[in-house]
């Protein structure tokens, strides 16, 4: 939504302004923009029409614990989703956690670059195996540097997975943990795990 109930002052060469709606409008380099209708500050940068968002106060976070739920009808080197584990989401601004799903996504307004940072402990499953926890953008493939490995044994009860990257995330993009066997067809049962995500930058 375009700039609407435009009010502005003028402080020494700058504007200090609000109003509803991100900014469309011209202002002096270095004025700043308050969207009333969700709180985001923007930056004038060029004395025209360019905004940015600098609010850094974007984060999400879910977590699981003590699954049980185990992915079965495994497949070698496929992808699986872990919706299927119920999933909790606690301390996000900017970001929504769809509800009792495996789900972070960005809202409108707090585009840019994210931090992402997750962990999951794998629990063997009847048979040593090697399994990796990868990053998933809109549900598809996690790409290659976004995800990690472990492998479990007869003597090694759980295998811990940790994973880090950085996204430019927009508004509407999902985030959330796939899981895949690279050796076997054992089933996949992460029984602890949790992803965060953290705006660091504008795009």
């Amino acid at each position: 939504m375009a700039t609407s109930n435009l009010i502005s002052k003028s402080l020494g060469g700058v504007l200090q302004e609000s109003g509803s709606g991100s900014p469309n409008h011209t202002s002096p380099r270095g004025s700043t923009y308050t969207d009333q209708s969700n709180g985001i500050i923007y930056l004038n940068i060029d004395g025209s029409t360019s905004w940015v968002d600098i609010n850094k106060n974007s984060y999400g976070n879910m977590y699981v614990s003590g699954n049980t739920t185990a992915v079965t009808g495994v497949t070698t080197n496929t992808w699986y989703s872990l919706s299927g584990a119920t999933w909790s989401g606690s301390s996000n601004s900017g970001i929504t956690f769809s509800g009792g799903s495996d789900i972070l996504i960005v809202n409108s307004g707090r585009e840019g670059k994210y931090l992402a940072v997750a962990n999951g402990r794998i629990n063997r499953q009847t048979a040593n195996a090697v399994y990796q926890i990868g990053f998933s953008i809109n549900n598809g493939t996690p790409s290659d540097g976004f995800y990690h490995n472990s492998s479990t044994s007869a003597t090694e009860t759980t295998s811990s997975i940790s994973i880090i990257g950085m996204f430019n995330l927009v508004a509407n993009d999902s985030v959330q943990l796939s899981a895949r066997n690279i050796t076997t067809t054992n089933n996949i049962l992460v029984s602890e795990a949790s992803l965060t995500l953290l705006k660091i930058a504008n795009t």
